[in-house]
């Protein structure tokens, strides 16, 4: 099986059920929880693509990765800020 594909399946299942949890025990504002998260993912996916030996993204995949991001660190804000309520 490709490892790729357990990362992709079980990333989500793992990152959206335990993440907000283990960010709201540190405690810290929700600007603070999002950005050691979006950091967090930076350094996970600068390492990834290294080891996977792929390229970084240029032209409109980069538009769109960055789009994707800003939708990403919405609903984490959104998630963080619920948890704080």
């Amino acid at each position: 099986m490709d490892i790729v594909a357990l990362l992709v399946g079980l990333g989500p299942l793992l990152g959206w059920g335990l993440f907000p949890t283990i960010a709201s025990l540190y405690g810290g504002k929700p600007v603070n929880q999002i950005f050691g998260a979006t950091v967090g993912t930076l350094i996970f996916a600068a390492v990834f693509a290294l080891i996977q030996g792929r390229a970084l993204p240029t032209g409109m995949d980069l538009v769109f990765s960055l789009i994707s991001g800003a939708g990403w660190a919405f609903g984490q804000i959104i998630t963080f800020k619920a948890f704080a309520l």
